[in-house]
């Protein structure tokens, strides 16, 4: 065993006493019984929402070295009890580890047992109670070196087993450590003798990460597990004597790794490395600017959504007479940037500041192993609560800010919301203040121009003489839409000279350099026979950016020989307008009956599916068809009467919703009827290639692949088909086990035909102290890339703290490491952010457009989107300080 244990060290004159803190640092002392020096106060150390841990792993209480560890208020820091090794032994080092999940405590003590191989215990770290003790498992040598704690799963290391090939290490998983179980051995397949593995560990969920520091001749290496299957999913490596994996974090979907050999910025300084762990992505090197050689950075690591905390407790300051003071560094995890060092006054040599550290929620916490505060070499853990961090938004406007383009006016209540591909927007918004009279009290605005800022598009109350309407003002707005690189949409509500009902809707345009008109009601249209259109129901826009949206309109009675059979129409717009494409009412359709009323459409790239009534009789009267939006060619996809796909002797009775992705894969939602199909059983989405056939993708009243026997659907709230070979559905389920509290899950439908649940409601979020999800409150999906957000609210949670933004992606990965795909925490509800301008304040909102699934449930169907393929988000931002804004956000 390596560079572990501090346990009888060298002391130099004791350094002044601390000196007093800011109102925002807590101290933390032992309270032990028998207090005494080099009793390593400090040597381990967890938090969460509730609970602060710190091992004493040096006590002497009831033998030498036997340990302790106490536990502390995570709130108020008060020091609620201390906690004594349950059986004392000489060196059983009780508390070198130290690990919470909720209320649960586990506690490694790798001297003892009955052969001194080691020992965990499991405690409630609300009442002190002992609740399992974990043995040594055979071939144990240091059992306990590293413990983690993940729900019921726990996970303990042992860095030098031998289970009969040599010291290469083990880690022990118990899947539920309040069962009496053996555990799990988990060894990786090249692991060799003396690669001390299982000197870290860390779990989250089903992942359990850890660390092999002695790997391949002092490299290092750190290893991810799918304890659901057991299997290997990433192997991540060091150079040259770096000793990577001698600490390990899992923390939002980001695996960070210590090297404390690593070379930067000088030799042997210590750097932390993080990784995306869904795609396996290097993402930063952390190293302190003032690192030296020796100095440890990376001994010990934590890690949250916002921010890694790394310990150099052998850092020593240039011309300060003292040695090895320590030292501990605040990053943010999603520059890595450094945010803070943390220094602790009254230093002497040998105070090892930064020996252990925790993070929860903006609170970190550092532990001094031999600080001398309250009598020698005692130690100290200092608490520093409300530690911002940097949210990385780009703001794009903000409530009260001023408007740009209008003398006086200041940004009032934003509305809706649209993000292209390449990040830039589309908003609307309400204006106040003095600019905002005469009729201008709102706004769209737009980001088109070159996306870092947003300009005004058009006003309400602007005279619109320049698009070629005279004394004619837009009054409101709504309904933006930019899902194509080079353009955006959104319609105004006008008033003014000739402006009636019968015309008072105008679709614009905006490409970044002018914004025009495309469509308005009560204009006729060349290309429909100089029809009137009456009312614009539907406005869609897809990828290709030489054409523009698609509209749904309903045209005017009378005008242009329009009735009641011929009054729907789609249409596929040129970018200035024209009408590319279109399917009408009343027309020729592809079975050779004529269509009749037409629904709805979905558009992704150019082309367009709809549902239409056909003029047939009633068994047969409805279908679902494609219109290619750039040749005018159009496709029978499924038929009312048809046999439904994947359901013996039934046959399709309606359509209730369709979408469509960038790979030409339909998700149709419709009903069925037979002799055998009950009502619970009728609702069906069906998968079909365009050109190919289609498929039963889920059905209500049936089993819900990849969950237990007997768990069904019972209702479809959203879905989406995602680059040509998924689907996405978030729906209601029922059957054994199945609670109010559980009733809702996020299901996936892979490339390979395999199933998988992302989220269900009442999963716990390891990344939120284990806490449950409450309820599924938004999903967002770009369904080209596979990627996916998440807005849930958390069960049990403070009030300023019970919203978290999950994000995770579908595709880029392999089925082998399919589970990669679920949705990690990213952000959440108060935790304070520094905006860059230093105004510091707690989020306390966010939110995305729209709010709520559409009447069909059919997800990204050309409509305005929120999340694009580079992860980027337009979202509503609020923050407990009242300032409230749109910004685009890469979760």
């Amino acid at each position: 065993m390596k560079h572990l244990i501090l346990l009888f060290l060298t002391i130099l004159p004791p350094a002044a006493a601390l000196r007093a803190q800011s109102s925002q640092t807590i101290k933390l002392h032992p309270q032990s019984k028998t207090p005494a020096s080099l009793s390593q106060f400090g040597g381990a150390a967890a938090m969460n929402d509730r609970w602060i841990i710190i091992g004493e792993y040096g006590n002497n209480q009831g033998a030498t070295a036997a340990g302790a560890a106490h536990v502390f208020d995570a709130v108020t820091g008060k020091h609620l009890r201390h906690i004594v090794n349950p059986k004392p032994q000489d060196f059983a080092l009780f508390g070198v580890s130290v690990a919470l999940s909720g209320d649960h405590l586990l506690i490694g003590a790798i001297g003892g047992g009955s052969n001194g191989q080691g020992e965990a215990y499991l405690y409630h770290a609300g009442t002190g109670a002992l609740l399992r003790t974990l043995e040594a498992p055979s071939g144990s040598m240091e059992f306990g070196v590293s413990v983690a704690l993940s729900g019921k799963t726990a996970a303990v290391g042992d860095q030098d087993a031998d289970l009969g090939s040599g010291e290469k290490g083990a880690v022990f998983v118990y899947p539920d450590v309040l069962a009496n179980q053996a555990p799990q051995v988990i060894v990786p397949a090249d692991a060799m003798p003396g690669d001390e593995w299982g000197m870290s560990v860390a779990l989250s969920g089903r992942f359990l990460l850890g660390g092999s520091p002695s790997h391949d001749m002092e490299k290092g290496a750190a290893y991810l597990f799918d304890l659901g299957t057991g299997a290997q999913l990433r192997k991540f490596t060091g150079s040259g004597n770096d000793n990577l994996g001698r600490r390990v974090v899992i923390a939002g979907g980001r695996a960070v790794l210590s090297a404390p050999g690593g070379d930067w910025p000088v030799a042997d300084a210590g750097i932390v490395r993080v990784y995306d762990m869904q795609s396996g992505i290097f993402a930063w090197n952390l190293a302190a600017p003032d690192g030296h050689a020796g100095c440890g950075h990376g001994f010990s690591i934590a890690a949250s959504t916002d921010h890694v905390l790394v310990g150099a407790p052998l850092k020593t300051e240039p011309n300060s007479g003292v040695a090895a003071t320590g030292s501990a560094y605040l990053y943010d995890v999603r520059s890595g940037h450094l945010l803070k060092q943390i220094r602790l006054p009254a230093r002497k040599t040998q105070d090892f500041t930064g020996y252990a550290v925790a993070l929860n929620r903006g609170n970190a916490l550092v532990t001094s192993l031999l600080a001398d505060e309250t009598g020698p070499n005692r130690g100290l853990a200092v608490l520093l609560t409300g530690q911002a961090a940097r949210l990385g938004a780009h703001s794009l406007a903000v409530r009260g800010a001023s408007a740009p383009g209008i003398v006086d006016a200041r940004h009032g209540k934003f509305t809706e919301r649209a993000i292209n591909p390449s990040g830039y927007t589309v908003f609307c918004g309400s204006l106040e203040g003095a600019g905002a009279s005469g009729g201008k009290t709102a706004g769209v605005f737009s980001s088109m121009t070159d996306g870092s800022y947003a300009d005004l598009a058009l006003t309400a109350g602007m005279d619109l003489t320049s698009l070629g309407m005279a004394g004619v003002k837009a009054v409101s707005f709504q309904n933006p839409v930019c899902n194509s690189f080079s353009m955006g949409v959104f319609q105004a509500k006008l008033a003014g000279s000739g402006v009636s009902p019968a015309n008072n809707l105008l679709l614009l345009a905006d490409n970044g350099t002018e914004v025009y008109p495309l469509k308005r009601t009560g204009s006729s249209d060349p290309a429909l026979g100089n029809a009137v259109i009456a009312s614009i129901k539907q406005v869609l826009q897809g990828s290709k950016n030489d054409l523009g949206p698609a509209v749904l309109v309903h045209l005017k009675t009378g005008a242009g020989g329009v009735d009641k059979s011929n009054d729907s129409t789609l249409l596929a717009l040129k970018t200035k307008g024209d009408v590319q494409a279109f399917a009408r009412e009343g027309n020729l359709s592809p079975p050779g009956d004529n269509f009749g009323q037409i629904h709805r459409a979905a558009l992704a790239v150019d082309q367009a599916v709809f549902c239409a009534d056909l003029i047939s009789p009633k068994l047969t009267n409805q279908g679902v068809f494609i219109l290619n939006t750039t040749t005018n060619a159009k496709e029978m996809l499924l038929r009312k009467g048809d046999a439904a796909p994947g359901v013996t002797g039934a046959v399709i009775s309606a359509f209730l919703g369709e979408t469509v992705d960038q790979g030409n894969c339909v998700l149709m939602r419709g009903l069925i009827t037979g002799q055998s199909i009950t009502p619970a059983q009728k609702e069906c989405l069906w998968r079909m290639p365009i050109g190919g056939m289609a498929s039963l993708v889920a059905r209500t009243g049936t089993q819900v692949q990849g969950m237990g026997g007997g768990i069904t659907w019972s209702k479809f709230i959203q879905y989406w088909t995602v680059g040509g070979t998924q689907v996405l559905v978030h729906g209601k389920i029922k059957g054994p086990g199945v609670a109010p509290a559980t009733d809702q899950v996020l299901w996936l439908l892979q490339e390979d035909g395999s199933h998988q649940v992302l989220l269900r409601k009442g999963d716990p979020l390891p990344d939120c102290g284990n806490l449950r999800v409450s309820v599924i409150q938004q999903i967002a999906v770009n369904t080209s890339h596979g990627r996916y957000t998440v807005r849930a609210s958390l069960l049990g949670a403070p009030k300023d703290g019970d919203q978290v933004l999950l994000a995770g992606r579908t595709l880029g990965t392999s089925i082998a490491l399919s589970s990669l795909r679920q949705p990690f925490p990213r952000l959440r509800k108060g935790m304070a952010y520094d905006g860059g301008d230093g105004v510091i304040s707690k989020l306390a909102g966010f939110s995305w457009t729209p709010l709520l699934p559409g009447p069909t449930g059919a997800g990204a169907n050309g409509q305005a989107q929120a999340l694009n393929f580079q992860n980027q988000m337009v979202l509503d931002l609020g923050f407990a300080n009242g300032i409230n804004e749109v910004a685009v956000l890469n979760p």
